[in-house]
């Protein structure tokens, strides 16, 4: 009866000492990844405010792989590790670099935290179409010394199961790890099978803590603790025989008191201690789903501000030049309208009144950039004018008369085409400024030069000769200007106004 009552007790204890971390292996998901050709996650399920501090993530030993039938080999092709936006919620498992190119990849995961360890199989095919898939159900277990289907259950049950519903399905599901089928009869050192939540099969709630009760009465009865006294046995150094009368004494025997009737597993469970048990479990249960929710809701918030904080990052990481032409772009877009009717302003009021016109912005601005054209070319038309006079004599056969010294040096551009070859671009590009400060007006040492700056990601430089090229040419479709845009684009972006590209205009006619 002691010992009835202490295993009661017991299971009350620990059925109200707190409820344990249910954890399951979910699906796996696949996708293509360009850095290592896929990445896949798996989903820890109802990991009950579990982090990865309290739960160790690892591929399973070669002891599990030859179990689940894998080749232990195979733990070398992946590597897995966890999700850096979730907190032991989801894991992601891509091929190591040293991994030779597979079609099929099939690995075992395995969790272990204070209640025990899980393990499930899986596999990624890669081929035409990528896939992924679970092999089998979890598996929980070795079983140690120390474990009891109790606390398996508890650790495994989903929110809506029952411990003693949980049990009866491990149970079920596993009858070669019992001695017998009742649930108290679990063998050591032995693997449980797990099935899916959607698979599992237990009867209703009452139901299911009948059967136990029963199970558990059952077990007692077949395991009692008899007490049996030893028979006394008599010395053979006592009194010698003696022939005595035949005279029978009778003597009275007492009579045995009557043991007390043992207390009954189902009596037990009506005790007013034990209902307060249960109602302190059904609080700790309650209490605990809250901070489940309020757990969430933390996730939830922490993961929000991580996304407004990775926004913010990359703002602040965006390159000036962008963040000007974007802002640049929209004012444009803008104050257009502004623009036109300020135009238009200008010209009505000028027509109006032509003695005055000159006293308009507009107009001054615009007699300026005349003033300014103007003088260009007649700069031009100079320097022009100055080359032809330095330019040698032509002979009579149409040939130039050259004088040129032996030791003259050589194009520049050949020049620059020889140190470029050497791979000494400063000094490229040294040469081609000093020749382009003589001779400005030659488009070939222009374009030689923006091919040094180019190869030296100097684009400040880039857009500057660029400008002076574009000018110069006149002519977008020029095959030496669209060389330049292509190496332009390359070098400041696709949406850079100098370098886009731009339709070539239909023919006349």
């Amino acid at each position: 009866m002691r010992q009835t009552t202490s295993w009661v007790l017991c299971c009350a204890l620990l059925a109200a000492s707190g409820l344990g971390h249910a954890l399951e292996l979910g699906p796996i998901n696949v996708d293509p990844a360009p850095q290592t050709g896929w990445q896949a996650q798996v989903s820890v399920v109802d990991a009950r405010g579990l982090t990865r501090d309290d739960i160790e993530l690892r591929l399973g030993s070669a002891e599990q792989y030859a179990q689940a039938g894998i080749n232990p080999e195979m733990a070398a092709q992946v590597r897995v590790d966890w999700d850096d936006e979730t907190d032991a919620t989801v894991i992601t498992i891509a091929p190591a670099s040293s991994a030779p190119a597979s079609k099929s990849i099939a690995f075992l995961l395995a969790l272990r935290w204070s209640e025990g360890q899980l393990t499930r199989p899986y596999q990624v095919t890669v081929g035409e179409s990528l896939s992924a898939e679970a092999l089998a159900d979890s598996r929980f277990g070795p079983t140690r010394s120390t474990d009891t289907l109790f606390g398996i259950a508890n650790a495994l049950r989903p929110n809506a199961v029952a411990t003693n519903q949980m049990m009866l399905a491990l149970l079920a599901n596993n009858p070669k790890a019992f001695n017998q089928p009742n649930v108290n009869a679990l063998q050591r050192n032995v693997v449980l099978n797990v099935p899916a939540r959607a698979a599992l099969e237990f009867p209703q709630a009452d139901v299911a803590t009948a059967e136990v009760l029963e199970q558990t009465r059952i077990w007692q009865q077949a395991d009692p603790d008899p007490l049996i006294d030893e028979a006394p046995v008599a010395q053979a150094d006592e009194q010698p025989l003696q022939v005595l009368s035949p005279i029978i004494n009778v003597v009275a025997e007492p009579e045995p008191e009557p043991e007390p009737e043992p207390i009954s597993i189902t009596a037990l469970y009506e005790r007013p201690e034990w209902q307060g048990l249960l109602n302190q479990l059904s609080r700790v249960e309650s209490s605990s789903e809250g901070l489940r929710a309020d757990n969430a809701q933390l996730r939830s918030t922490l993961s929000a501000l991580r996304e407004d904080v990775a926004r913010l990052e990359a703002r602040y990481n965006e390159p000036p030049a962008r963040t000007a032409d974007a802002s640049a772009s929209k004012n444009a877009t803008v104050d257009v309208e502004g623009v036109k009717a300020w135009v238009l302003g200008q010209t009505t009021q000028a027509l109006a009144a032509p003695a005055q016109a000159f006293n308009l912005p507009l107009v001054r601005w615009s007699a300026a950039a005349v003033a300014a054209v103007v003088t260009l070319l007649l700069l031009t038309a100079w320097l022009s004018a100055g080359r032809r006079r330095n330019r040698p004599q032509q002979r009579a056969d149409g040939s130039a008369v050259v004088t040129t010294p032996a030791n003259a040096p050589a194009d520049p551009v050949e020049q620059a085409s020889a140190l470029i070859a050497h791979g000494q671009l400063a000094q490229a590009q040294s040469i081609l400024d000093e020749a382009l400060g003589e001779e400005p007006e030659r488009i070939d040492l222009r374009v030689k030069l923006l091919d040094v700056l180019a190869m030296r990601d100097d684009r400040a430089g880039y857009e500057a000769e660029a400008h002076v090229l574009h000018a110069q040419l006149g002519d977008e479709q020029d095959p030496r200007w669209q060389r330049a845009a292509r190496q332009g684009r390359s070098l400041a972006g696709e949406n850079h106004p100098l370098f886009a590209e731009r339709p070539a205009p239909n023919d006349a006619g």
